[in-house]
């Protein structure tokens, strides 16, 4: 109650005698503890966690300098990271003004503006990450047609049945690719697995994924697994973690797809998903290509586990956070990041697959999706930048 009010005196200030609505939500001032206030006319917010944050979107900064700053109204123009280097971190636009830009990088010192890289530099990057990306997704081989089924080098993957479509299903479907790719591991077993994509005549397209091992002349299908194979990670024991980020499907992950499961070297598939009860388990760093070794040194592996019971109810457990696996399905959790776990949860983020992301230095980076900052969880750095400043010519 500033302005040309004196300062020597006192006012007193009431409830709004009227519905206060914030974002189409109805406020109960009578029992807020930090109600709205009305004096001479002007109705007064207070800039309380509750109203500014969470019902209108605003970030509160406090800065040395600055003071108090109240963010808001910003186009968000960083995109997800798509990969990282020993300097820089590699984002895609959200949103592009001029012609001929293409991706940003950002300094991992979070200091400086970002920089947007050409369209033929952003090119050239994007085919270095995709080469890395199918080095990780196994070598890619022929499948051959047959009268009864689906083969691979003389080997029966899949019946007749299971690689066709019925004349008759609705949307006109037919069998538009077949494709396979695979893995040569060091215990003399070899993975292949098969994407089919059936079209039907509505637009869409249905993808579907099967795993196969391969020992001497035996085929079986690893049932557990019916999802894209993103990563496999070798073991001191000889066994392998074969890891799925899930099954995307309209610009989501499906509930209850990001699985992985522990491959032994005579061929045994024990999922942890079933061993922990865990709906969905994700291991950070799979999808970062320039990220070799995920294990630490005593050979365990860093994961997230959902919260959510793997009965097919998706009961809520107390088990969301970060955890060590070892091979004996041991777990431990890492108490350090249990405030990164939180950020799933977070209105400033779309999900934790998108937005956290682990770099090629094994530091997580978290980006937020209202104003345009990068949070370096590792090393408790913000970066923070304006749109303006994003969108500016450089």
């Amino acid at each position: 109650m500033s302005g040309s009010n004196p300062r020597n005196r006192a006012y007193t200030a009431t409830l709004p005698d009227f519905p206060v609505t914030i974002s189409n939500s109805y406020i109960d001032n009578g029992s807020e503890p930090f109600p709205l206030l009305e004096w001479n006319d002007v109705t007064y917010l207070p800039l309380t966690w509750k109203y500014a944050h969470d019902m209108l979107g605003l970030e509160l900064v406090w800065d040395e300098t600055k003071g108090l700053n109240v963010i808001g109204g910003q186009q968000q123009v960083l995109g997800a990271i798509y990969y990282d280097d020993k300097d820089y971190l590699y984002m895609y636009p959200e949103l592009v003004t001029e012609p001929g830009r293409g991706g940003l990088k950002v300094k991992k010192s979070l200091e400086e503006t970002p920089i947007w890289m050409t369209e033929e530099e952003t090119g050239e990057l994007r085919k270095r990450v995709e080469e890395l990306e199918r080095k990780n997704a196994g070598e890619p081989v022929s499948l051959e047609t047959k009268d009864d089924g689906l083969y691979y080098q003389g080997l029966r993957l899949m019946t007749k049945e299971q690689m066709t479509v019925s004349p008759g299903e609705a949307g006109m479907a037919h069998i538009r690719e077949l494709k396979g790719a695979r893995f040569d591991l060091s215990s003399g077993i070899t993975l292949v697995s098969v994407e089919k994509i059936t079209a039907y005549n509505i637009g869409r397209s249905l993808y579907e994924y099967r795993t196969f091992l391969i020992l001497g002349k035996e085929v079986s299908e690893i049932m557990e697994l019916k999802q894209p194979l993103d990563r496999i990670i070798a073991n001191d024991d000889g066994s392998f973690w074969l890891v799925s980020n899930g099954m995307p499907t309209h610009g989501r992950i499906m509930t209850g797809t990001q699985r992985i499961a522990l491959l032994d070297a005579k061929g045994n598939v024990r999922l942890a998903n079933e061993a922990l009860n865990e709906s969905d388990i994700v291991a950070p760093g799979v999808s970062t290509s320039g990220l070799k070794d995920l294990l630490t040194d005593d050979g365990k592996l860093l994961i997230y586990r959902s919260g959510i019971s793997n009965d097919g109810k998706f009961t809520p457990k107390d088990t969301q956070g970060y955890y060590w696996l070892d091979t004996s399905f041991n777990v431990s959790k890492v108490d350090a990041l249990d405030a990164l776990a939180k950020e799933v949860n977070s209105p400033d983020r779309p999900s934790l697959n998108k937005s956290v992301y682990m770099g090629s230095d094994r530091k997580f980076y978290l980006l937020r999706t209202k104003n345009n900052t990068i949070f370096n969880y590792s090393d408790n750095k913000t970066g923070r930048w304006y749109d303006a400043e994003l969108l500016a010519t450089q």
